[in-house]
Formats: structure tokens, C-alpha cells, sequence
């Protein structure tokens, strides 16, 4: 059974973040909060069976933000079990992973308000963005040339190896529809697990960073 739980120092992060642990060997350490909020929202819906029930959000409310990246990483392909093995990594560095694809315009108007905020925080932060293309066309690889032609990113950009999507909304989070943009939070050295399926703009995607990396540093 997963639980949703706050550390100690809970009352440094707004209660309306909700931190995922997996981990409940140290349940004792932790205070369990009774309630939880949910909330609900839907970008641009990639390929899946799972039932739209989500509401719709204003796209149009994406804050428009200014980035030059200098220093692109080189794009990566990896397989599944990969992805696992990135996601278990504990060496003290949030690492932020923004899921999206090609046709799904709301994920790239929001990839600017990212870099943005990376350039800011990452020279006195433990921060690492990861931008996850979920396209399993035959066709993805010609697509990834032309779309990194066309933008360049200081995150690392990686496309799965994945022939069913669906096996990636599950592990991430039991409820992620398959819809786009979405967005996961994860920090295992502070047993930090937060997944949003929303589109964010500047202010709201700092509002849910910087508490956490405020949290580290009071660890």
C-alpha cells in the first residue's frame, strides 16, 4: 500500500505538496497525514485505453518564459529497466523528470518556464532536469533530430525504448491516465516521490521546487 506522508519538518513545505514515499522503514520518523488532496488535471493525451475522466486545463494560462541553452546535453535512448534503474538513483540531487511528445503542444510551451528555472537554480542547487519523450513511432529518431534541431535544452533529453506506454503510467504512478504534460518529482535521499499530470507555468512549477530544495537543506 503506498502512502502519502510529510517528515517532521513538514511545516517548511506547503501543505498542498504531497510527498510520495515508497520507503516506510522509517514510518516512525514521520507524521501520517489523514488527508489527502487530490488534484485533478489533463494536458494533451498521449497514446493509451485508459478513460479520459479529467478535467480540462487552460493551456492558455502557460506562462510565457525566456531560456538559451549553451550546453545541450547529448540526446539518450534507453530501455525501460533503465529508466528504473535512473529513478533509484541516491546521491542527494532532486532530479525533475517532465514526460512529454511531439504533438503535444502544452508539454513544449512549458519546456521554456523549465530551462528558465534550471539556469536559476542549478549553479547553487543539487537539481538535474530530464526531459522523457514518450513517442513510439517508427519514425521518433528522424523526430528527435528535427526537434532538437529546432530547440536546444540544458536538461537531458532521453526517449524510451518502450513499445506500450502503459507500462510507464503505472510505474510512475498508479492514476497517471497517460495524459501530457506530466511531470515527476524524485529525490531518494529525502524519500521524495511527487508526480503531477498537469501543464505548469513559471511561478507554479518554482512554488513546487523550491520548498524542496529548502528541505534538503535543512536535512
Amino acid at each position: 500500500m503506498k502512502l502519502f506522508i510529510y517528515k517532521k519538518y513538514s511545516n517548511y513545505i506547503p501543505h498542498s505538496y504531497i510527498l510520495h514515499f515508497n520507503n516506510i522503514k522509517k514510518m516512525n520518523h514521520y507524521f501520517i497525514l489523514s488527508l489527502i488532496a487530490v488534484m485533478s488535471f489533463t494536458g494533451c493525451k498521449n497514446d493509451t485505453k485508459t478513460p479520459v475522466t479529467k478535467n480540462k486545463s487552460n493551456v492558455s494560462t502557460i506562462q510565457k518564459c525566456v531560456f538559451e541553452a549553451t550546453d545541450s546535453p547529448k540526446p539518450r535512448k534507453i530501455r525501460f529497466d533503465q529508466l528504473e534503474d535512473l529513478l533509484d538513483i541516491n546521491n542527494d540531487i532532486l532530479y525533475i523528470y517532465t514526460f512529454f511528445s511531439f504533438d503535444c503542444q502544452a508539454c513544449i510551451q512549458q519546456m521554456a518556464c523549465y530551462e528558465q528555472i534550471y539556469s536559476e537554480l542549478k549553479p547553487d542547487n543539487n537539481i538535474k532536469l530530464i526531459y522523457v519523450n514518450l513517442d513510439t513511432s517508427k519514425d521518433v529518431e528522424s523526430k528527435m533530430t528535427a526537434f532538437l534541431n529546432q530547440y536546444q535544452f540544458a536538461g537531458q533529453v532521453i526517449t524510451l525504448d518502450i513499445a506500450k506506454p502503459e507500462m510507464i503510467y503505472r510505474f510512475i504512478d498508479e492514476d497517471w491516465s497517460g495524459k501530457l504534460p506530466a511531470t515527476l518529482f524524485v529525490d531518494n535521499s529525502q524519500e521524495t516521490w511527487m508526480f503531477y499530470e498537469k501543464p505548469f507555468d513559471y511561478n507554479e512549477l518554482k512554488a513546487v521546487i523550491q520548498p524542496l530544495l529548502t528541505f534538503k537543506n535543512l536535512m
